[in-house]
């Protein structure tokens, strides 16, 4: 939860969280650009859901580093589908966050010096060239200076590591009714105007 919305699991907006909530994704939960994503089978097809963010791409090692310093250790920025099965995520966030070749990344890194300040940024996401989501990265919650500084207080943050930052309100699972992901949909998710990620189901 890093922008205000209604939580896409049960569609209620909670108050602002005290701290940074942080997850993982596996690797095999990842694709690229042009990859396929891959509907779940059984129950959990009927809430696969997309999440368009931005995501931060770490140039330098980071470790234990403030608000002040963070921004110096990224390297750039991408497009991220954090993609989720919200019936899995309401038991386990871990579960939800991970079926395999769920979510994707990329088509590339913008470097930092070739957009504006990541407040500034925007992101927009189309499902079959609808808008569904868009916002700036002012509206985070917590800045890309304060989840960096928060997650290299935890552990070792190494270049080529990626952070996504959050999704903004617009998810299948936040709307009414409810609009998850069925097989031919596109999804495309924009940050800034050169970075495209294009998936379909």
């Amino acid at each position: 939860m890093n922008y205000r919305k209604p939580y896409p699991v049960d569609n209620v907006a909670p108050p602002d969280p005290e701290n940074i909530i942080l997850f993982g994704k596996e690797r095999e939960s990842m694709l690229a650009h042009e990859d396929a994503l891959e509907r779940p089978t059984g129950e959990a097809a009927r809430s696969f859901d997309y999440e368009g963010e931005i995501a931060v791409v770490i140039g330098r090692i980071a470790r234990r580093v403030t608000t002040d310093q963070a921004m110096s250790h990224v390297l750039g920025y991408s497009a991220f589908n954090d993609g989720s099965v919200r019936d899995w995520q309401k038991h386990s966030v871990y579960a939800g966050k991970n079926f395999a070749r769920s979510g994707a990344w990329g088509p590339w890194i913008t470097t930092a010096d070739e957009l504006p300040p990541p407040q500034d940024l925007e992101l927009t996401v189309t499902l079959n060239d609808e808008v569904v989501q868009h916002a700036f990265g002012r509206e985070m919650i917590f800045s890309v200076a304060e989840q960096l500084a928060y997650a290299s207080n935890l552990f070792t943050l190494y270049p080529g590591d990626v952070i996504a930052t959050g999704s903004p309100d617009g998810t299948g699972g936040s709307r009414s009714p409810k609009r998850f992901l069925i097989p031919g949909d596109k999804v495309k998710i924009s940050v800034g105007a050169n970075c495209t990620l294009i998936n379909s189901v």
